[in-house]
């Protein structure tokens, strides 16, 4: 094969596969996730809680769309590190960011 060839070979196939890389992104949302209101915080509540396969986290952002009681979504997450008291023992709720969050209807 001649130098020119081989490389024009490699240049095409180098294309086609950083083009798949991009034409496939993750969006598949794998937990389910509840939404719930648990009262305002001046009045000993925890405001918005994010029940995630059983264990309840508080959102670092929650958009207005998610604020329903009892929406049901799915979603991926990751945790920040950080956790979030509230509620009048006070319970301690590990923050959480959505990575993926898809409604119900999508």
């Amino acid at each position: 094969m001649k130098p020119s060839i081989s490389l024009s070979v490699v240049a095409l196939g180098f294309m086609l596969s950083s083009g798949v890389c991009h034409k496939m992104p993750n969006n598949h949302c794998e937990h389910e996730v509840v939404f719930n209101y648990q009262g305002p915080l001046a009045g000993d509540g925890c405001e918005w809680v994010a029940t995630i396969d059983g264990v309840a986290y508080h959102p670092a952002q929650i958009d207005d769309a998610m604020k329903q009681e009892n929406l049901h979504a799915r979603c991926n997450y990751v945790l920040t590190g950080d956790s979030f008291y509230c509620g009048l023992l006070p319970l301690k709720l590990p923050i959480v960011e959505f990575s993926c969050f898809k409604y119900p209807d999508e």
